[in-house]
């Protein structure tokens, strides 16, 4: 009789709430996510503060990780308000979230639109707070304008150069491609608009020069905002995607060339 009723008892009925807090904090803040859907009493273990401040260390990696610096810590700027943060858990999703949007931009990239072919001139760094823009080609001066959260956007100024010109840029993650972005390029003086694409890391040098005008410049009325690059574009740089994919252990970005 008792052996059967030792066997009804649960893990929550046979450890004190303290060893249970220890077991959990060997698991991913993913894992712990999980353990949340399986039955209220591991939701109430699994949302305690001292778990979720252990796993900042997990923030801490990413940012040494993705951008190469340490942690900055929280700027409690108008968005944060927001967002209604009052616990670890929902601290650490807030900053978990940044570092998933950010990290797409990082790094330097390649461009291709219209009669444009530029290998590495662009370089996107994130602080932990916001976006900056180098670009070294072409006498260009960068400015970087704003990151738009709701449409997972980030837009930056491109002037001077030989034609004294100016660009707004506008860049956008492609799904399913790592390492690409989609690329609106409006320039300022005649509103013109061209479609084309920012690539991750130094063009493969198998590569020969594609002169095609398969990206069409369009009146800004017309314009729709479609991630379905043209084929052929993307092709251009898919054997260049493939071997140039980062190891998921370390990310390296190399210094702008001159």
């Amino acid at each position: 009789m008792e052996k059967g009723i030792k066997r009804q008892l649960t893990i929550l009925q046979q450890l004190n709430y303290d060893s249970l807090l220890y077991i959990f904090s060997f698991l991913t803040p993913k894992e712990l996510c999980q353990l949340c859907l399986v039955s209220k009493d591991f939701k109430v273990l699994v949302e305690d503060e001292w778990l979720w401040k252990l796993s900042f260390k997990n923030i801490d990696y990413l940012f040494e990780l993705y951008f190469g610096i340490k942690y900055p810590g929280v700027v409690q700027n108008d968005h944060f308000q927001q967002q209604c943060i009052t616990t670890s858990k929902k601290l650490y999703t807030y900053e978990y979230c940044k570092i998933e949007k950010a990290k797409k931009f990082v790094g330097l990239w390649s461009e291709k639109w219209c009669d444009v072919d530029v290998p590495c001139g662009t370089k996107i760094i994130y602080d932990g707070h916001t976006f900056s823009i180098q670009y070294t080609k072409n006498k260009f001066s960068s400015q970087f304008f704003k990151y738009d959260d709701a449409t997972d956007t980030l837009e930056f100024f491109l002037t001077g150069g030989d034609s004294g010109w100016s660009f707004l840029y506008s860049l956008k993650p492609i799904q399913d491609h790592l390492g690409v972005l989609h690329l609106t390029v409006q320039r300022i003086h005649d509103n013109t608009i061209f479609q084309g694409i920012f690539v991750q890391g130094p063009p493969d040098s198998r590569f020969v020069n594609n002169n095609s005008n398969n990206i069409s410049s369009v009146g800004q009325e017309n314009l729709t905002f479609d991630t379905n690059l043209d084929t052929n574009l993307l092709q251009y740089y898919q054997n260049h995607i493939h071997t140039s994919r980062r190891n998921k252990l370390t990310r390296y970005v190399p210094p702008l060339q001159n």
